[in-house]
């Protein structure tokens, strides 16, 4: 079997390996001359006198020439590395050229085989540094310097074998034992050049791998965000046209039920409203995830009053989980801590509504804890619990553990992915502790704050559904099914509806009754050029002042420009019946 990291250089491999030999042998051929030079300059001057100045320094010109064309032509090969194809006949050229080189300079052996005793050990001696100092090559080329010291050392060691002196013989077998114990360093010095040579080209593949890796990582991340983003920007373009519809038929399912007086019928549209509200409940849910994943959420922190909230929450979750045999808790609270309004509320809601619906007996309730400078708001139940495995993906999107059949009377899974989103814009920590069976706690941690000198008054009382017969309220939509449901709503109230498409069409239509309008409601986003902010503007510069809404389907509902000289408030689709009617309500009850 070929191993993984063979296969990484296999392509080229061979080829690639001796064009990296031959390289760092021209690196180590270049340099020589610095070393030949003087050390064959320094034997011409100690041998002249014995064998003639012109066998010495002719001796040296030879061996110096030799060395410094090998340095010459090295230097040009490293400046322009030749193909791959033509690296086997350089890299027998520098075998040859050594082997050259080292007959020059063996030559000595012969040349100055008459030299006294004490000349020859010096000789010796430069031979034995000059071949051991020629070890720079062996790792590159190994036969390279086979073919050196193959034809330096040998005339050399001959030499003494016949020179007749004392130790001759023995210096003689020390210098081939020499020769050999170098040819063996050499070996092993190829050998290990050789791996280091393809651990670097094997680490150059995986290095190129893993870049290439990366580019596809980062492909894909961008593809991926640029899917998010279009999928943000097709939620946001088609937000108003989506929610008309569902707008629509949310006032028309209302008006009917208020009208309905059989049993049977009114059951049905029940029925029919719970799958309403469903719809609905899912629809802001995809929305709320898109202006999260747009940036489009901006947090307004302020100081807010909790006993307040804890209020809310009881009154409207007790009697839920009083439907179903549950016990609910809701301590009363006088801490004011920081954080936005309306997503607290969202947060604690989500956490609530899960732990009613995930819980079958027991308890749900709500604990305040205080500490130095935060409190903890947690929401604890008795429900079926979290599986350690699974208490990290609870907060991914469409995550669900136990609705396998998708039941959309569940949820989508987008609950906890919207409280986290919340959480993190908040700067607020969640801590979930759960245990399968025995029911699940969710914790927030909320900065505390001083109580403000001049808390808010408290809210007017509601007044009452009959305050609003014959009150005039414009309604400007460019929706016609919208337009139909919002005058058979109004109408049902008692309410005199004047509904157009223009605020020039609801001027037309006041003058012809010859009245004043009390409120106007304005769909944002109109058929022309004119907005619904423009319409009540023109009704408001007509009639004077005037209560205005701003009922949009945008995403980004929070960021329209207002005027403040106008004082409307901005309303999201699909409204329910009854914000409308808490709002003709709580004008009724200023005026």
């Amino acid at each position: 079997m070929v191993s993984e990291s063979a296969t990484l250089i296999a392509p080229g491999a061979a080829g690639r390996l001796d064009a990296e030999r031959l390289r760092l042998v021209c690196r180590a051929v270049v340099r020589t001359p610095l070393g030949v030079l003087p050390a064959s300059a320094f034997i011409a001057y100690v041998m002249a006198p014995h064998v003639g100045a012109a066998h010495a320094w002719g001796w040296m010109l030879l061996v110096s020439t030799l060395w410094s064309a090998r340095a010459v032509i090295c230097a040009r090969l490293l400046r322009r590395p030749p193909p791959l194809e033509r690296v086997p006949s350089w890299i027998r050229f520098q075998a040859l050229a050594a082997a050259a080189s080292g007959i020059a300079a063996g030559s000595a052996g012969a040349l100055f085989h008459a030299a006294p005793e004490l000349e020859a050990a010096i000789l010796t001696m430069v031979v034995c540094g000059w071949c051991a100092a020629g070890l720079g090559v062996s790792g590159a080329l190994p036969i390279a310097f086979y073919g050196l010291i193959g034809f330096f050392i040998p005339p050399i060691a001959l030499g003494w074998a016949l020179s007749g002196y004392a130790y001759g013989s023995l210096i003689a077998i020390l210098l081939v034992l020499f020769m050999f114990l170098l040819g063996t360093h050499a070996r092993d010095s190829a050998q290990l050049v050789g791996q280091a040579l393809r651990v670097g080209f094997e680490n150059e593949a995986l290095a190129g791998q893993l870049r290439a890796r990366e580019a596809e990582a980062q492909a894909a991340r961008s593809r991926a965000e640029a899917a998010n983003l279009s999928k943000s920007a097709f939620l946001a373009a088609a937000s108003h046209d989506l929610r008309q519809p569902l707008h629509a038929l949310s006032l028309l399912l209302y008006t009917l039920q208020e009208r309905t007086r059989d049993p049977e019928a009114a059951d049905i549209l029940r029925k029919i409203a719970i799958s309403a509200d469903s719809l609905d409940g899912l629809f802001k849910a995809l929305l709320d995830l898109s202006r999260f994943d747009a940036g489009s959420v901006r947090p307004q922190p302020q100081a807010l009053s909790l006993g307040p909230l804890l209020t809310r929450l009881e009154n409207d979750f007790r009697p839920l989980a009083g439907a179903k045999g549950l016990a609910f808790a809701a301590p009363a609270s006088a801490a004011w801590v920081v954080s936005d309004p309306e997503l607290l509320e969202r947060i604690l809601r989500n956490l609530l509504d899960n732990a009613v619906k995930y819980t079958q007996s027991g308890e749900v309730v709500i604990e305040v804890g205080e500490a130095t400078d935060a409190i903890e708001v947690a929401v604890r139940d008795t429900g079926i619990g979290i599986d350690p495995e699974h208490r990290e993906r609870v907060f991914e999107e469409y995550f669900q553990i136990r609705n396998p059949a998708r039941d959309r009377r569940q949820g989508i899974g987008l609950g906890l992915a919207l409280v986290k989103r919340m959480c993190e814009l908040l700067g607020h920590p969640i801590a979930l502790e759960s245990a399968p069976g025995r029911g699940s706690r969710f914790a927030l941690r909320l900065p505390l704050c001083a109580t403000p000198a001049a808390p808010p008054p408290a809210s007017r009382p509601e007044a009452s559904p009959e305050q609003l017969r014959g009150l005039v309220v414009v309604v400007i939509e460019d929706d016609a099914e919208v337009r139909e449901a919002m005058r058979t709503l109004l109408q049902g109230w008692g309410c005199r509806a004047v509904v157009c498409a223009s605020a020039a069409e609801a001027e037309q239509q006041l003058e012809a009754v010859g009245a004043r309008p009390d409120a106007v409601l304005a769909d944002y986003r109109l058929a022309g050029p004119e907005s619904g902010i423009d319409a009540a503007i023109h009704l408001c510069s007509r009639y004077g002042p005037l209560p205005a809404a701003i009922v949009t389907g945008e995403i980004n509902a929070n960021e329209l420009e207002v005027p403040e000289s106008l004082g409307a408030i901005v309303m999201q689709k699909p409204l329910r019946a009854g914000d409308i009617r808490d709002w003709l309500l709580l004008l009724k009850s200023i005026a």
